[in-house]
């Protein structure tokens, strides 16, 4: 070769020479950018790879938000992340088959007997948020599902590592023969590219680690979501006969029972004995139709302390909507309820207490009848009625008769008893409509109501008879006198109780043990 080109013209060695060294530089040219071609379109797969790696950790995440928060923002979120993930399956599905990649994995040989049948397959975008089996399914898969889409970007990875090594292998081969005609010219080509490689492998590299830290971010996140809920919601599951599966840290802190002690037990452990065995009927019947159950549940501890609670209890169904167990969320609404037992407590109180003072204001320590300031109300009441419907009202007031020869004989105690007695025997002699009271002393006063002065008349002779034959401890016989009025157009409280008095007045005069009224024609 040598001698044959020795044998040729300068000029045309030289022509040969360099369309030589054109074909070895555009040889060169084209091997290098056909590599970096191929390694990037690599690099964008692991990428792609890399997202839906991510995009299935987000799905376990919503997954498990669902599953104990079933909300619209959850579903739309997974839905979204599914639908994301199916495109994106979609086109690295044709890039594999574009460049030939012959590993096996779910790309390659597709996903249906894989565990991300249930995340990619298109019904299932429809099937999840409603069927908690599948989702539970899902979620015990996880690393299962992490797996399948990490050996996928493992093989990726180590087809990007094989392309550099080939494109090192036949870069220094090229290397070697342009480096005898280009020399430091070949280098100064070469040097750039090289540096390029170098640079897009560390990106790749950089994109990796931070994928991976995204990855450990994101389950530590989980996990501390997992061990608040454990922590601080009182939570329990239950099968479809009641018997406790599985219950959180806090409710047991709060039941006083250990895991131990709850688990394989129904309720009832923590069941108020103030419930009877039917008044959970409604709540079976609700959740065996289907329906979530809403109310306040009184408890005991194990320690024998009442407790509320605020429940949520949702029916578990699988995929063909058979009920399977319950999920129960709780709030302790306990001091919310005994706040309220405390103020209708307090509330009862102040009503008996100020029935209790509105009776004392109205009635007479002593006898137990309407004070003065109550008969004067009463008197008020009659006088609009007598004017309005002109019903016949008669006033009278009544008097013991030497009643402080009494005090001043037997003593203040025998008087007031006296008074007491009295009192009780005008009682059982006046009609329900009629008005009793003690006006202070010995007297008492009386509105005979829709009686006229003849009926108030033989009204009062019939009480003095009753007490005349009454007979009081020690002091024996006591006597009385009453004085009437019957009431006019043109009286008025005072007006009416001054001729009621006068007429008092008058029977004292007379002899007392009598009754005198004052008539107005």
């Amino acid at each position: 070769m040598i001698q044959w080109l020795q044998k040729m013209e300068i000029s045309k060695a030289y022509k040969l020479s360099m369309v030589l060294i054109a074909c070895l530089v555009s040889l060169s040219f084209f091997n290098i950018f056909f590599l970096i071609d191929k390694h990037k379109e690599y690099a964008q797969l692991i990428n792609l790879s890399g997202k839906q790696r991510m995009l299935a950790e987000q799905a376990h995440s919503t997954l498990l938000q669902i599953f104990y928060n079933p909300s619209d923002e959850n579903y739309h979120e997974l839905e979204s992340i599914l639908k994301t993930m199916h495109k994106d399956y979609v086109s690295l599905k044709k890039s594999f088959i574009n460049i030939a990649f012959d590993a096996p994995n779910i790309y390659t040989n597709g996903y249906k007997n894989s565990v991300l049948n249930d995340l990619y397959e298109p019904k299932a975008l429809l099937l999840l948020p409603k069927n908690d089996q599948k989702i539970r399914d899902i979620l015990d898969h996880r690393e299962q599902i992490i797996g399948e889409l990490n050996l996928v970007v493992e093989q990726l990875q180590q087809k990007s590592d094989s392309l550099n090594e080939l494109m090192i292998k036949r870069g220094a081969i090229l290397l070697l023969i342009i480096l005898i005609t280009l020399g430091i010219i070949s280098i100064l080509i070469f040097q750039p590219l090289l540096m390029r490689l170098n640079t897009h492998h560390q990106v790749i590299t950089k994109l990796n680690s931070e994928l991976e830290l995204r990855v450990q971010e994101r389950t530590k996140r989980l996990q501390k979501m997992l061990d608040i809920v454990n922590q601080y919601v009182y939570s329990s599951y239950t099968d479809t006969k009641g018997v406790i599966t599985y219950v959180t840290d806090a409710f047991c802190e709060l039941s006083g029972y250990s895991r131990e002690e709850l688990l394989g037990k129904t309720h009832s452990i923590i069941k108020h004995p103030d419930y009877k065995k039917n008044d959970f009927n409604s709540l079976w019947q609700t959740l065996l139709k289907g329906n979530v159950y809403k109310g306040i549940i009184k408890n005991r501890n194990k320690n024998g302390n009442d407790y509320w609670l605020e429940s949520y209890i949702v029916p578990d169904e699988n995929e063909d909507g058979t009920i399977i167990g319950f999920q129960a969320f709780r709030q302790n609404v306990t001091d919310k309820i005994r706040l309220e037992e405390l103020n209708n407590e307090l509330e009862n109180r102040v009503a008996e207490r100020t029935k209790e003072i509105e009776r004392v204001a109205v009635t007479d320590s002593l006898t137990g009848l309407f004070n003065r300031h109550r008969f004067n109300q009463e008197l008020d009441d009659a006088l609009a009625l007598y004017k309005r419907y002109q019903t016949p009202v008669t006033l009278a007031i009544l008097d013991i008769d030497h009643f402080k020869t009494i005090n001043d004989t037997y003593g203040h105690n025998i008087g007031d008893e006296t008074l007491v007695i009295l009192a009780e025997l005008l009682q059982k002699q006046m009609r329900q409509t009629d008005k009793l009271a003690r006006w202070g002393g010995e007297e008492f006063v009386i509105l005979f109501i829709n009686t006229e002065l003849n009926g108030a008349l033989i009204a009062a002779e019939s009480l003095l008879k009753a007490i005349r034959n009454l007979t009081f401890r020690e002091v024996g016989q006591v006597t009385c006198s009453i004085g009437l009025a019957a009431l006019i157009p043109t009286d008025t409280s005072k007006s009416v109780l001054h001729r009621a008095d006068t007429s008092l007045y008058r029977a004292k005069e007379r002899g007392r043990n009598r009754v005198c009224y004052q008539y107005v024609g």
